[in-house]
């Protein structure tokens, strides 16, 4: 099944992230399996709130789901009492309760056709049985793999206690989240390779995919420039060995850990190319007020710098690539806010990433726009 998609980007399910997710074409939602651990919508106190708007922004399609357990045991609240700040906490937690094999977890699996779901590995008591289960419901089954279970070789363990599973399984997702991915680790690449070539001595039949973002952190007081797309390099190295065994992900265009900084966030514009993440800053003056009306001035400065550049496409036809177009133009409901500039750069970047082997010039994407 993992076979019938070109792309697993990993989103947060935040408004940004699955707002982009859901202005792509129809088609092209088809062809990705958005990886998304499940948390809160944004202050909600259920988690009925978070599957409610899964469901509104994928249209009922499939996605790889796991649970956010930074969310659940990193939030400040939970870390300075103990308790949880609210009950949408406490649901998650109790899907993260090991007994009978994560008899939650697989319960909630069972009642989402829709659920690709993640196999749960923080206690490995009752593997085999969870295991058994979710693969019962043939959907597939994904195993994630943090750096540091790379680098412990637990996930080399996992597997050896699922070997009389897993081993001529075509319906398993291998998935490696690495976090921040650089030059430094393409250029290490045959390293990963070699820990994918261990699973699969395993896992013969699986499927693999490598995750993180190389999306700076800082932009190093430039005012414009651009940064390579350090995922897609490494895909590119780990295909000569993997072939069609392994499929792209990344973190969409997102950074590794979104942190809160200081000060005033600077009006900035972000256009995703294929190869690229290409920006454009625009500061405020010591004599300008952070008012809405500068703010808004900012942003079409910003945007109008960026359709003047040689690396604009003009036809790609999508929805973050008009919202560039109606910022430049001062129209309203354009790019005002960091919020939606994050919506429109993953928009951009999750329809390249999909149509990356793809001429896109004047592609119709066959859906009809709505402001």
């Amino acid at each position: 099944m993992f076979s019938a998609f070109k792309y697993i980007p990993r989103l947060a399910l935040s408004p940004s992230e699955m707002g982009a997710y859901y202005e792509l074409p129809d088609s092209d939602k088809s062809r990705l399996l958005p990886y998304v651990p499940l948390r809160g919508w944004v202050a909600s106190k259920e988690l009925k709130n978070s599957f409610d708007k899964i469901k509104e922004f994928s249209g009922g399609r499939k996605i790889i789901l796991d649970v956010d357990y930074d969310y659940i045991y990193e939030n400040k609240d939970y870390l300075i009492t103990g308790e949880f700040p609210r009950e949408v906490f406490r649901q998650l937690d109790e899907l993260l309760n090991p007994d009978a094999g994560y008899e939650n977890w697989c319960s909630l699996v069972a009642e989402h056709e829709w659920i690709v779901p993640v196999l749960q590995i923080r206690d490995l008591s009752n593997v085999l049985a969870q295991y058994e289960v979710l693969a019962g419901f043939g959907r597939g089954v994904v195993i994630r793999f943090s750096l540091a279970d790379v680098e412990s070789r637990s996930y080399v363990e996992v597997l050896d206690r699922l070997l009389p599973m897993i081993k001529e399984d075509e319906r398993i997702l291998l998935f490696f989240d690495f976090g921040r991915i650089s030059s430094k680790v393409v250029d290490n690449h045959e390293v990963i390779e070699r820990y994918l070539l261990d699973a699969k001595n395993i896992a013969s039949k699986a499927y693999f995919s490598v995750s993180g973002s190389s999306f700076p952190d800082q932009f190093g007081g430039r005012e414009a420039g651009s940064n390579t797309i350090h995922e897609r390099r490494l895909f590119s190295k780990l295909s000569v060995t993997f072939g069609n065994h392994i499929i792209y992900s990344d973190y969409a265009s997102s950074r590794f850990k979104e942190s809160g900084g200081g000060g005033i966030p600077i009006p900035r514009i972000d256009y995703p190319t294929k190869n690229d993440w290409f920006f454009k800053r625009e500061r405020y003056a010591e004599s300008e007020a952070v008012i809405v009306d500068n703010k808004k001035k900012k942003y079409i400065e910003a945007a109008k710098y960026v359709v003047s550049q040689d690396y604009w496409v003009s036809d790609l036809n999508i929805w973050g690539e008009r919202m560039i177009m109606m910022t430049s133009a001062g129209e309203e409901f354009a790019i005002y806010n960091p919020a939606k500039a994050t919506s429109v750069r993953v928009n951009i970047h999750l329809y390249n990433q999909i149509h990356f082997t793809d001429d896109l010039s004047g592609r119709d994407t066959d859906d009809d726009w709505e402001d």
